[in-house]
């Protein structure tokens, strides 16, 4: 971004902006160590040091307490009741540790979790390998005692086998005592008879490995072999007594006993290092380098400020400092301020202003210069962390965000290049607002993002490619955090009005110890309701469609989505749960309720499940058994076929992810009256008011027709295998007819093919179009056909997604910028003026539609990223339609979504 404001790093620059520079120490002092004060003592660093309580010297020069432990009159003492840990975490083996998630210290350090358990909110609960039965963790497939269920135990001389029991294995099966299991991927046999994996670990390929890919499996636990102490690097490593692992290297050290002499050893030990104390009587280790703070820091510490300047700390090559921006509109102040008295705690970094009428914010370069920086290479790191608050007189949106070159515009290093007629927009950075789920307060909060998964675009659509953004560690120009204008988010979810935000909103932030990670990031999470077989998330392939690449990175976004939509669209009604939204009159389309029994049953939110059915049950029963099309019409007014099909989907879903037989009771019993109404004449009618009513006898929505939920339904009830037919043969008429070979096809046709005008057929006119378009009931088709094609491999399907995806691919740099397509293409494939971007409900299908074919990966890959960064806009997301179908299209794309029977 131009640079407006600046604050050099010259002293007097600095100092002339109100900046707090400690010298506790300056030469000249007039006592033999060289420090002012007699308190304190020169131990070679910039800065004089107070041997009573500096953690890095306590007692003594060069004497560094351990993680989690501070200096008190010349003692390191303490562990977390000193304040070191985090709230959650408590001093285990001299690591602070996170007690509600860690198995090996489950509420309490030296508390481990049994075989078959994970820690979650400070107790031991069964993993999601495994089934709960009152308070053990077993695997039904193969347990005997609870073989297929809790308490079925199988009878002498059996053994349980795939969740049955019976006299013998199955074929690839071995059997260990009365359980027949898969030695390669079974938790309790990995690689042999009674060889448990830890809670933590799955089995693959006979060993016991890790679910966090940032973990390593040393005996039962999973650890972060580059921060654990004892296994510092690799399993079994421990570090000396007083040293901390920094990225996989033991660091610091103890000085060891008191009988050496000199800092060489003596001879009662050995001689300390620059990284570890001397053991026995030895020497002590080197004080910390000249970094730029006084304290002890990790080697991805970017600014801790406790040297009370604005500055990157110079360490594996970064150099640099903060410095302000803005548009010269209005006044700012940065200043580094003291908040306390605890050592390496004292001083932070403050930014106020107000009168800026486009941009403003704090920024800083890692290399090179503000004006001309370099790109820093940061992937031996997997996110940033930092600290922050808001103060008095916040009023601004605060934005974190990463400059890289493809976001830069080149008059300050970048290479980014503005083409508006390809949706290029230089200065549109990756990062994240600090609100909703990183909601930013008035209390010192921790932030981590991690780079390959939590950094979505200021505005959609966003250019960097998907390699681009994988490669967002190595390309690191700035650090920035913004402060600009913005809409102002309702809390009502009745409106998807956006009003201006105040004239003159000020800003008011605080920052502290900003620095590189190397842990796993945490993220939002959803646990399943108990008893669910197939509990979210899974990341496992889409019938013959394997998900998109690095899918489950963003399971967290997936369950923020999920979070999202259930705040925003789901009311309680009439003794369930209700779907609505603005764009639906805030009324309840069959659809609505049809998509969220999908969802919830994918999710494993059984809660929510059984309260849209009750709702749907007791207020959309339609006569002759079908579901009534919309909340506000009578039982006569008739159903809509799309949302009769999803909600007898959604309860074979239900019915296998939860068992019962009253879901199946009810799937077969809506099917069936699907079949005679709204299948009369053996193909998909609009609804159960169509058939035999002069021109709607005629009428066709290609977006209706399910193949890969009929072929479902055929197991429970038949003659779907001629109606699939049928309605394949009308599809491609329509499609020769609007599409030519394009794939496309109008949200209304007549069934000989022809296109028709959605109000021939008394149909919803949606999104204002001038002439008849691939609207927003199009739109689905390539969703319905991908799940076919994937769940089925049918042949009609494919020929049919070669065009339609074919045609997208090529009108989008070969689907990499598939972000573009716009809502309303007409049938010589181009958009027209009423057309919009950033549509959920387009992007998202054509993304599943291109799972299913090979040689599309790269449109299906960008269709996902596209779609999380929409979900993730305040802008894009407050709408039921899009944004229903644009979660359906992420869990189908992640391999989160099974197929049934």
């Amino acid at each position: 971004m131009p640079s407006g404001m600046k604050v050099r790093g010259a002293l007097s620059s600095v100092l002339g902006f109100g900046l707090v520079w400690v010298a506790s120490c300056s030469s000249g002092s007039p006592d033999s160590s060289g420090c002012q004060d007699p308190a304190l003592t020169d131990c070679g660093g910039p800065f004089c040091v107070n041997l009573d309580s500096d953690p890095n010297n306590c007692g003594m020069c060069g004497k560094a307490c351990s993680a989690g432990q501070s200096c008190s009159n010349g003692n390191c003492v303490g562990g977390s009741a000193t304040g070191q840990c985090a709230p959650t975490q408590e001093l285990c083996g001299g690591v602070c540790t996170d007690i509600q998630s860690n198995a090996q210290h489950c509420g309490g350090c030296g508390n481990p979790c049994a075989s078959g358990q994970i820690c979650q909110a400070g107790q031991c609960t069964c993993s999601v390998a495994f089934n709960t039965c009152g308070t053990e963790c077993v695997i039904f497939k193969s347990d005997p005692n609870h073989c297929g269920a809790c308490n079925n135990k199988c009878a002498e001389g059996e053994v349980c086998n795939q969740g049955m029991c019976s006299a013998g294995c199955s074929a690839g099966f071995e059997q260990c005592g009365a359980s027949c299991v898969n030695k390669q991927t079974d938790p309790q046999h990995c690689g042999g008879c009674n060889n448990p994996c830890g809670g933590e670990q799955m089995c693959a390929q006979g060993q016991c490995t890790c679910n966090d890919p940032g973990k390593k499996a040393c005996g039962a636990a999973c650890v972060d072999v580059q921060s654990d102490p004892a296994n510092c690097g690799d399993c079994g490593n421990p570090c000396a007594a007083g040293q901390s692992c920094v990225a996989g290297t033991c660091m610091g050290g103890d000085p060891g006993g008191s009988g050496g002499t000199g800092n060489t050893g003596g001879t009662g030990g050995t001689a300390g290092t620059p990284n570890a104390g001397g053991g026995g009587a030895g020497g002590m280790g080197e004080p910390p380098g000249d970094i730029g703070t006084p304290c002890a820091v990790s080697p991805g510490m970017i600014s801790d400020f406790e040297a009370g300047m604005p500055t990157v700390l110079t360490q594996e090559g970064r150099v640099g400092t903060w410095e302000a921006f803005g548009d010269n509109a209005g006044k700012q102040t940065l200043t580094v301020e003291k908040i306390g008295d605890t050592p390496c705690q004292e001083y932070a970094l403050h930014t106020t202003g107000q009168g800026f009428q486009s941009y403003v914010g704090i920024s800083a370069n890692m290399k090179g210069t503000d004006a001309a920086p370099e790109v820093y290479d940061a992937s031996k790191y997997t996110g940033i962390r930092f600290k922050a608050k808001k103060g008095a007189n916040q009023a601004r949106p605060v934005r974190f965000n990463l400059a890289t070159p493809f976001t830069e515009g080149a008059d300050s290093g970048g290479t980014c290049v503005e083409d508006v007629n390809k949706d290029i927009r230089c200065y549109n950075h990756l990062g994240r607002f600090l609100t909703n789920d990183y909601e930013l307060t008035d209390q010192w909060k921790t932030f981590t993002f991690c780079f390959d998964r939590d950094y979505y675009p200021l505005f959609v659509p966003a250019h960097p490619s998907n390699e681009e953004r994988r490669s967002l560690a190595s390309n690191v120009l700035k650090i920035q955090f913004q402060f600009n204008k913005h809409k102002v988010i309702p809390n009502d979810a009745s409106t998807t009005t956006l009003p201006d935000p105040p004239a003159d909103p000020s800003f008011d932030f605080w920052l502290d110890d900003i620095e590189f990670v190397t842990e796993e990031c945490p993220g939002p999470s959803f646990t399943s309701s108990a008893g669910s077989q197939i509990p979210f998330p899974q990341n496992k392939p889409y019938g013959m469609c394997m998900p998109v690449t690095d899918a489950a990175k963003f399971n967290g976004a997936i369950v923020a989505a999920y979070n999202h939509w259930k705040r925003q669209f789901v009311v309680d009604a009439n003794g369930g749960k209700r779907i609505t939204g603005p764009d639906v009159d805030n009324q309840t389309p069959s659809e609505a309720m049809g998509y969220g029994m999908m969802i919830a049953a994918a999710m494993g939110d059984q809660e929510a499940f059984d309260a849209f059915w009750s709702y749907t049950k007791q207020n959309l029963n339609g006569t002759g058994g079908v579901i009534r099309w919309r909340s506000d019409v009578g039982p006569d007014g008739g159903s809509a076929t799309d949302g009769d099909i999803d909600i007898a989907y959604g309860l074979m879903m239900a019915a296998k992810q939860w068992g019962g037989a009253q879901y199946t009771s009810d799937a077969q019993a809506l099917i069936q009256a699907i079949l005679t109404l709204d299948m009369k004449g053996g193909f998909t009618r609009p609804g159960s008011n169509y058939p035999d009513r002069g021109v709607l006898d005629q009428a066709y929505n290609p977006s209706y027709f399910g193949p890969a939920w009929y072929r479902a339904f055929q197991t429970l009830t038949g003659q779907w295998s001629a109606i699939i037919a049928k309605d394949y043969q009308i599809l491609n008429a329509c499609e020769a007819d609007f599409g030519k070979g394009m794939g496309l096809v109008p949200d209304w046709c007549y069934t000989d093919g022809r296109k028709a005008n959605p109000g021939d057929f008394m149909a919803q006119v949606v999104g204002g179009f001038t002439e008849i378009v691939y609207g927003y009931d199009a739109a689905r088709v390539p969703w319905r056909i991908g799940a076919d094609a994937c769940l089925s491999g049918s042949n009609e399907a494919i020929a049919y997604l070669n065009k339609l995806i074919g045609f997208f691919a090529s009108k989008y740099e070969n689907g990499a910028r598939i972000e573009r397509l716009y809502a309303g293409v007409n049938s010589g494939g181009s958009t027209l003026s009423q057309s919009v971007q950033n549509q959920m409900s387009f992007i998202g299908p054509v993304g599943v539609g291109a799972l299913a074919l090979p040689m599309h990966r790269t449109t299906a890959d960008r269709a996902f990223r596209a779609v999380l960064d929409i979900i993730e806009n305040p802008e894009f997301n407050r709408r039921y339609y899009p944004t229903t179908l644009g979660l359906i299209t992420l869990l189908q794309m992640s391999g989160n979504f099974f197929a049934v029977p």
